[in-house]
C-alpha cells in the first residue's frame, strides 16, 4: 500500500485515527466543559496510565472540543527544573491576549493585567518583554496564593465574556511538590466559585498518590480516570477500521487481526505501530496471516529501537542490572526485595531504584513493589539485554 496514504499515526502522543475504547473518557471531558459553560461546578479531570494508553491523544481530543464550545486551550508538559509559575503566567497571558480579541470586558482585564507583574518573560507575539507577579508584594513568592489568584482572575475574565478557559497538563508526576499543592489550592478556589476554568491532567500512575500527598482534599477535587489496554472489540475498532476507511480500503482477515492483537495486548500505541507496520507491507488489499507475520516483525524491531533500547541505554549499569533482575521476575509488577537482591538488598539497592522512578523508567505500583512504566519492556529486556556484561 502507498506509505503516503497510511492512516496509523504512532508518533509519540500523535492522535490516533480514532479513539476506540476511550467513550467514557470523552464524556467525561464534555461533561466537565458542558456543565462549567453553564454556570455548574465539575471536578477536573485526571488520567493516569502506563506509557501508550493515549493519555495524550486525549488531551488533543479535549483542547479540540474545547475549541468547539469557544473556550481558550493552553497546554503544558511537566518536566523537572520546570519554572511552573513563570510558565503558567505565560499561559495566563496569551489567554489575556485572546480574552482581549474576544472583547473582554475591561473591567476584567484590567484586573488580570494588574496582577500579571515583575516574573520576566517575553510576549511571543509581539517579543515585548514582560514581566509577571502573581501576588501584591506582601505575598511573593507564595506560589500556591499566586495561583490561586490568577485562576480566580481567568476564571472571573473569562466568565464575564461568555468563554472559558481549559488547561492541558502533561506529564504532572514531574512537577515539583509544591506545584502540585499550588495546583490543587487553585483548583479547590475554582470548584467554590463555579468559575469556567478547568484542567485536564494526565501522568504516570504514580501521579494520583503525589496529588493526594500535596493536598489531602485532592482525593474528592479530580475525577480520577485509570487508563489501562483496550478491551478486545476497541483493539479490533482501532486497527482495522482505519484502514479500512483510508484510500485503498485495505482489509484484514480474521487470524491476522488476532495475530496483531494478541501482540498489541491491548495497548493503543502498539496497535498504531503495528496497524502502521502492516498497511506498509502489505502488497493488496488484503493482510492475511503471512502479512500479519512480516508486520509484526518490522513493529517489533520500530519498537526495540525507537522505544525500548534508548530507555535501556540512558540508565546506569546498575540500574540496567535492576532492570534485568525485575524483567526476569516478570511482565508486571515485582517484589522490590527481591529485585534488590541482584545489587546485593534492600538498602545497597535503593538509590539506583529511586534513580529509575526519578528518570521516569519504572515506578511503584504499591508499597513493596515496581513495574515498568511502558508496556512490553520487560520482554524486551530478556530478549536482548538480561544477560549482558556488566561493567560493575
Amino acid at each position: 500500500m502507498d506509505p503516503l496514504l497510511n492512516p496509523y499515526r504512532p508518533g509519540a502522543g500523535a492522535p490516533p485515527p480514532i479513539l476506540a475504547g476511550r467513550e467514557d473518557e470523552l464524556e467525561a471531558i464534555e461533561t466537565l466543559l458542558g456543565r462549567l459553560s453553564h454556570g455548574r461546578g465539575e471536578r477536573s479531570v485526571v488520567l493516569t496510565g502506563l506509557r501508550g494508553v493515549g493519555k495524550t491523544a486525549l488531551l488533543w481530543a479535549a483542547e479540540g472540543s474545547a475549541e468547539e464550545r469557544g473556550w481558550i486551550a493552553q497546554s503544558l508538559e511537566a518536566r523537572a527544573g520546570l519554572g511552573f509559575r513563570a510558565v503558567v503566567a505565560e499561559r495566563a497571558w496569551a489567554v489575556l491576549r485572546r480574552l482581549e480579541h474576544k472583547g473582554a470586558v475591561r473591567e476584567a482585564l484590567a484586573r488580570l493585567t494588574e496582577m500579571i507583574r515583575r516574573v520576566g518573560m517575553r510576549d511571543p507575539a509581539t517579543g515585548v518583554e514582560l514581566s509577571v507577579d502573581l501576588a501584591p508584594p506582601d505575598r511573593a513568592g507564595d506560589l500556591e496564593a499566586d495561583l490561586v489568584d490568577l485562576f480566580r482572575a481567568l476564571g472571573e475574565a473569562a466568565a464575564a465574556t461568555g468563554t472559558g478557559v481549559l488547561f492541558l497538563l502533561d506529564e504532572l508526576q514531574e512537577a515539583d511538590p509544591r506545584a502540585l499543592e499550588a495546583l490543587c489550592a487553585a483548583m479547590h478556589d475554582l470548584s467554590k466559585r463555579e468559575l469556567p476554568v478547568a484542567a485536564l491532567i494526565a501522568g504516570l500512575p504514580p501521579l494520583r498518590g503525589q496529588l493526594l500527598a500535596a493536598k489531602t482534599y485532592a482525593e474528592r477535587l479530580f475525577a480520577y480516570r485509570e487508563l489501562g489496554p483496550l478491551s478486545a472489540s476497541a483493539a479490533t475498532a482501532a486497527l482495522v477500521e482505519p484502514a479500512r476507511a483510508s484510500d485503498g480500503g485495505l482489509e484484514f482477515d480474521g487470524p491476522a487481526v488476532d495475530l496483531l492483537l494478541e501482540a498489541c495486548g491491548g495497548y493503543p500505541y502498539f496497535v498504531q505501530v503495528y496497524g502502521h507496520a502492516a498497511w506498509n507491507v502489505a502488497k493488496t488489499s488484503q493482510v492475511g496471516v503471512e502479512e500479519a507475520k512480516e508486520a509484526l516483525s518490522l513493529g517489533r524491531r520500530e519498537l526495540d529501537g525507537d522505544l525500548y533500547a534508548g530507555r535501556w541505554n540512558r540508565a546506569s549499569d546498575r540500574g540496567r542490572r535492576y532492570m534485568a533482575a525485575m524483567a526476569l521476575l516478570g511482565d508486571g509488577p515485582v517484589g522490590s526485595g527481591v529485585a534488590a537482591e541482584a545489587l546485593g538488598g534492600h538498602r545497597a539497592a535503593s538509590p539506583t531504584r529511586e534513580q529509575l522512578i526519578e528518570e521516569g523508567l519504572i515506578y511503584s505500583p504499591e508499597r513493596g513493589q515496581v513495574a515498568f512504566t511502558v508496556p512490553g519492556f520487560a520482554d524486551f529486556v530478556r530478549r536482548t539485554r538480561a544477560t549482558e556484561p556488566s561493567t560493575a
